[in-house]
This record gives C-alpha cells, sequence and structure tokens, in this order.
C-alpha cells in the first residue's frame, strides 16, 4: 500500500489538479483520475481535452513513467467517452502498446510495472 500512496503523492505534486473537478489532475491536455486499490492505482479516467493531437500518449507516457519508478501496477477499463471518441477495441489496442494486457474475465485491463523502467513507445 505504501507504494500506490508514494505515486499518488508524487502525481500531486507533478501535475495540477482540475479547477472544475479536484479529484482529476491535468496531465497534457487531458484530465485524469486515480485511486487506489487492493496495493494497485486505477486509473478510472484519461480523457483527452483535444484529439488526434498526441495528449493522451503523452499523458499515458509519463504516468506509466511514474508507475515504474514507484514500482505501481495500473488498472483501468478502456470505455469510449461520447461518440467522437475511439471505441473500446482502439482502445484496448492502444493500451496494450503501453504495456497494459487484458485480464482473462471482463473488460478490465492491467499494466505491471518494468522491473528496469525502458522507454515507452511514442506512437
Amino acid at each position: 500500500m505504501k507504494r500506490e500512496r508514494e505515486f499518488l503523492l508524487r502525481v500531486d505534486e507533478l501535475f495540477p489538479r482540475d479547477p472544475i473537478v479536484a479529484r482529476r489532475h491535468l496531465i497534457e491536455d487531458c484530465t485524469v483520475q486515480f485511486s487506489p486499490l487492493a496495493g494497485d492505482v486505477w486509473v478510472s479516467e484519461l480523457r483527452a481535452l483535444t484529439t488526434g493531437e498526441g495528449a493522451g500518449t503523452r499523458a499515458l507516457r509519463a504516468i506509466c513513467q511514474l508507475a515504474d519508478k514507484h514500482q505501481v501496477t495500473l488498472r483501468l477499463i478502456p470505455l469510449p467517452i461520447g461518440p467522437v471518441g475511439p471505441k473500446a477495441r482502439q482502445l484496448r489496442n492502444w493500451y496494450a502498446r503501453f504495456g497494459f494486457h487484458r485480464r482473462s474475465w471482463g473488460d478490465e485491463m492491467y499494466r505491471p510495472p518494468l522491473r528496469q523502467a525502458g522507454p515507452i513507445p511514442t506512437r
């Protein structure tokens, strides 16, 4: 439990809070919401404020690098937001490029920390 707390404290230090919804953080033109969950960190929302400009990729790369540094597993369910954004399958494929794996049951995906933090894909 200590690692996810340290991760969340570092998120608070590095990234400002959303002035509209205080439980969200602003990371690279995205709103991101985190919660501790049984020793892991749940990413309950990652929403790009601008689409098609790489903001989501930059935000997820920063989150993954921080998770690796703190040796924290990230968990999420890739849900499309609105009719304009990517579909669930596209989101699963996108998260998989960052090392997320789909559980054998349900839609949840998880990303264990890399033991030796290496480069996170840029695309």
